[in-house]
């Protein structure tokens, strides 16, 4: 089932397209130029001002989607001239941090509203879908530790790291501890609680194994008895490759 990605921040399709379209587990942006929000307008100051503006459109639309640039997997350039390459570079570069995305940049004869620039993005892993029982068992040990108050489950994020993607193929369980501030993999993130960081933590996983592999790993069995991966590894590879194709069509 796809849905729709929506938000005010970016500027409104021109044309029968979506901003932004999620697809099982997968967030397809539509290309940005640099138009203002507001006013449906280019942006005024050149190529490096259109640059900046539609990637800070594409980063509302991600935001929406509950993904980030460190998200995304593949970018798509558009220019109507290789000259202005480097000046679009600079600004692309402070949006984007390691492991940078996968880009291709192509010069074109012309861009809608005849902007300079335009910018797509594939953000990328597949559904994280943690396996119920090993949610379960996780929840009672985390409980002993911290109070069941303390422990709840979320739903699927964009963002899920490739959990999601092994998710697919195998039970997977994949536990996030509080205890630090500021922006995910930004300059300002803190440790604020080591304690809980790093004993407490260390302490669920230790025994999450010490679960699964006592008694002869009866609850290890269980799980892999019951779970139900969504694919088999043959199909999740063969998906993976017509994901990554590249066409190339002679006018």
């Amino acid at each position: 089932m796809k849905r729709r990605i929506e938000t005010d921040f970016a500027p409104q399709p021109v044309g029968p397209y979506s901003q932004a379209i999620e697809w099982d587990g997968w967030i397809w942006c539509a290309g940005m130029v640099g138009l203002d929000p507001r006013s449906g307008q280019l942006v005024e100051g050149g190529v490096a001002a259109e640059a900046e503006r539609a990637l800070r459109s594409l980063e509302a639309v991600l935001d929406a989607a509950g993904a980030t640039f460190a998200d995304v997997v593949k970018t798509t350039i558009f220019l109507t001239s290789m000259g202005d390459f480097a000046a679009v570079n600079e600004v692309y570069k402070a949006y984007v941090a390691e492991p940078y995305p996968a880009r291709s940049t192509i010069a074109v004869a012309a861009l809608p509203m005849g902007a300079k620039v335009e910018i797509e993005t594939l953000p990328g892993y597949m559904p994280m879908r943690c396996d119920p029982l090993l949610v379960e068992r996780f929840r009672a040990i985390a409980g002993d530790l911290v109070g069941a108050e303390h422990v709840r489950a979320i739903a699927h994020r964009t963002g899920s790291t490739d959990m999601g993607d092994l998710a697919q193929v195998m039970p997977i369980i994949h536990p996030y501890v509080g205890g630090a501030k500021g922006t995910s993999h930004g300059a300002d993130f803190e440790i604020e609680d080591q304690n809980l960081i790093y004993l407490t933590n260390a302490k669920a996983l230790a025994s999450m194994v010490v679960d699964l592999l006592c008694d002869g790993a009866a609850v290890g069995r269980e799980v892999l008895a019951k779970a139900k991966p969504p694919m088999t590894k043959e199909a999740y590879l063969e998906f993976q490759r017509r994901m990554s194709r590249r066409e190339v069509y002679e006018g």
